[in-house]
């Protein structure tokens, strides 16, 4: 049933298009095509559909033959369907029939049930519009929300984990002063006094990161520049440090 109702609503649509630009043969075609799916193939609002299509064939080519007879059918199931869409093309094809035959009360009346029914498929239609941006509004809200907390989630993780590592190189320092007290061989000096400037450089670069990737909007250049120059101030003081550390250190060796 799916596969039918899909090809004949297609046909439909098709037909459609070929009748609005007043190619009768092309859309009679795909009337003849939709056509030769039975009824029980189909789903009931593609049936009426179908015979909506069907009216406004003969309407166009003022073909009354049964018009009359297969328009009420049609819009008293479009009523007992009860979908605003048929109600409205109904109700649309019953004046236009009565307009193309002079029946001038009748055409007022199906004119009016018309325009009744299709204003209020347009405040259906803007209701549901109204709902979708609610929705939507109500989505970026909450999403919003969520990547802000996922936001202060991680600052204060890294906050953590910053103050950790602030530490750790505090405490790595410290060491390094409290060994000179002690007789060590020479390769532990001189790795004691690198590790410590090593991991201070190595923070500085994982603590300045966002800064810089948002000052330099991530161009590789820029970031170099700026990590070179950190580098470059770490240098002298590492170069002060050693020295410093070295006369502590080597003098017990």
């Amino acid at each position: 049933m799916e596969v039918a109702t899909s090809l004949v609503g297609n046909y439909v649509f098709k037909g459609e298009y070929y009748l609005g630009q007043h190619m009768i043969d092309s859309a009679n075609h795909y009337l003849n095509l939709a056509q030769s799916y039975k009824a029980p193939n189909l789903s009931r609002s593609v049936q009426l559909t179908l015979e909506e299509f069907d009216i406004e064939m003969r309407l166009e080519q003022n073909v009354y033959d049964s018009v009359d007879a297969k328009n009420l059918q049609v819009y008293q199931d479009a009523q007992e369907l009860g979908v605003l869409d048929h109600l409205a093309r109904a109700s649309e094809l019953r004046y236009m029939y009565f307009e193309q035959v002079g029946n001038g009360l009748k055409a007022l009346e199906f004119h009016r049930m018309y325009k009744l029914y299709d204003d209020s498929l347009k405040s259906v239609s803007m209701r549901k519009s109204t709902s979708r941006e609610q929705a939507k509004l109500e989505y970026q809200r909450e999403t919003i929300e969520k990547e802000q907390a996922e936001k202060l989630k991680i600052e204060r993780r890294n906050g953590l984990e910053y103050s950790g590592i602030s530490i750790g190189v505090f405490v790595l320092f410290g060491l390094v002063f409290l060994i000179g007290k002690y007789q060590l061989p020479k390769w532990l000096i001189e790795l004691s006094i690198f590790l410590p400037f090593l991991i201070l450089f190595e923070f500085l670069l994982v603590f300045t990161d966002p800064y810089v990737e948002a000052v330099t909007g991530g161009d590789p250049i820029y970031k170099l520049l700026i990590n070179a120059g950190i580098g470059g101030i770490i240098f002298p003081l590492h170069a002060f440090f050693e020295r410093t550390l070295k006369k502590r250190l080597f003098k017990h060796v």
